[in-house]
């Protein structure tokens, strides 16, 4: 039970960051009138069906199998956890099948937008966090 409690903390985090990723996607189409917009159907389609294969290579080198699942699960969870919830917040019931639940909502989540395909070229990079921060440093001379 407790590995899948750390699971479910560790996919409620994700979700956080994947969802801001999406708010910040959204907002800089709307700010940005001459770049061509992008649904949020689009973006969750980006991150889980149809990923750039920079993306896809850089799941497989990190050793991360079925990352679409985990996507999926991160973003499914993060419509009823705004955080991840506390021990005394959450039956057992639903920590032992969390993924199935997680699934659902994901699915739920993505069939409130209409269906589209998203446009070519949309590309994008993941990185870990201590990545992210040495090409923050290089882009600011440090």
């Amino acid at each position: 039970m407790e590995a899948h409690r750390l699971e479910l903390k560790m996919l409620c985090c994700l979700g956080k960051d994947l969802v801001r990723w999406i708010e910040q996607c959204l907002e800089l189409d709307r700010l940005n009138p001459g770049v061509p917009a992008l649904s949020e159907g689009q973006l969750l389609d980006l991150l889980v069906e149809n990923p750039p294969e920079s993306v896809v290579r850089k799941m497989q080198t990190w050793g991360i199998g079925d990352f679409r699942a985990i996507f999926a699960r991160s973003i499914g969870l993060s419509a009823v956890f705004s955080h991840p919830p506390a021990r005394e917040h959450i039956s057992e019931v639903f920590v032992r099948e969390f993924a199935r639940y997680a699934d659902t909502l994901y699915r739920v989540r993505r069939n409130s937008f209409p269906a589209t395909t998203a446009p070519g070229g949309f590309v994008f990079e993941v990185y870990a966090s201590g990545e992210y921060a040495q090409l923050l440093e290089r882009s600011w001379g440090l």
